[in-house]
């Protein structure tokens, strides 16, 4: 099954960092936003695929408009819905 969730994209350093707030784990830096995302997508699915494998429970994703502020810094640069295969 298909759930789409909330990555919270920052800037930091010249860099673009991506994290998946319901999945703590994957993250990702890049030089790009685009580069970021898709890193931190296969990041986020070969995570929920381990935790599949080990019987552990994934946790669900929430709503884009739940997920809180991003960094207090000012340095959130954007959000995305990313795609995980979750089964």
């Amino acid at each position: 099954m298909l759930t789409f969730y909330v990555a919270i994209i920052a800037r930091h350093a010249g860099e673009y960092w991506a994290t998946v707030p319901d999945l703590p784990g994957p993250n990702s830096a890049a030089g790009t936003r685009h580069d970021a995302l898709v890193l931190v997508t296969q990041f986020a699915n070969d995570h929920v695929r381990d935790l599949v494998e080990r019987g552990a429970s994934v946790p669900p994703a929430r709503d884009l408009d739940d997920i809180e502020a991003g960094p207090e810094d000012g340095s959130e640069a954007g959000r995305a819905l990313i795609p995980v295969d979750v089964r």
